[in-house]
């Protein structure tokens, strides 16, 4: 047992740490969007308010890799806590309990790593969201959503309910500020597939 309390010790100790980093970064922003603001006002171009939207699109991105951390190690936690003293071998490897961070394709991706699933039609990850961005805009990718009709009609109806206006194509949500995004919904929408489910999707995708 004293194998087991210790892995979980140190799981625990890295889950602590990615709950910290998220708290930092939600400081970092909101201090330094308050400062380019102030800058913006002090100078009086209101052309300049992109420039403020350029670190909340990274630190968001950042926010939602340490959150999505924190859970991958929250889920290594009960794996582990459910396993016997003799299966206890200190492993903190996550790639096979949820989605990774890349980069690919000119984009932040979060994708099901090749470990997990390497039958791919293209032999490149299950890509399963994304964050681009565009000459006059940003695209942030939903392919759960793409590629469910009924997972698309309920996010059409939520985000028109959210009072935001929404330009979507077919995959892709575009927006100029995260001010036009109803965060909690987008949240919601990437929480709501496991990799288990997203790989069931695509192989019946691939068979018909």
């Amino acid at each position: 047992m004293e194998q087991k309390l210790k892995h979980l010790e140190f799981i625990q100790n890295i889950i602590n740490r990615m709950a910290r980093n998220s708290f930092v970064i939600k400081g970092w922003t909101l201090l330094l969007v308050a400062a380019f603001l102030a800058f913006i006002a002090r100078i009086g171009d209101a052309n300049l308010m992109l420039i403020a939207a350029v670190p909340v699109i990274l630190f968001w991105a950042l926010d939602g890799y340490y959150l999505h951390q924190e859970r991958l190690f929250r889920a290594l936690y009960n794996s582990v806590r459910e396993l016997d003293e003799s299966d206890i071998d200190f492993s903190m490897d996550t790639s096979e309990l949820g989605y990774g961070e890349a980069m690919n394709w000119g984009m932040i991706s979060w994708e099901v790593p090749l470990a997990r699933y390497p039958d791919t039609y293209n032999k490149q990850p299950l890509m399963y969201a994304a964050l681009a961005s565009q000459k006059n805009y940003m695209s942030l990718y939903l392919m759960s959503v793409y590629a469910h009709s009924d997972d698309k009609a309920w996010f059409e109806t939520r985000y028109k309910a959210s009072g935001k206006r929404l330009n979507m194509g077919k995959s892709c949500v575009r927006f100029k500020r995260v001010d036009d995004l109803p965060l909690d919904l987008i949240a919601e929408t990437i929480a709501s597939t496991t990799v288990d489910e997203y790989i069931s999707r695509y192989e019946s995708a691939r068979k018909k």
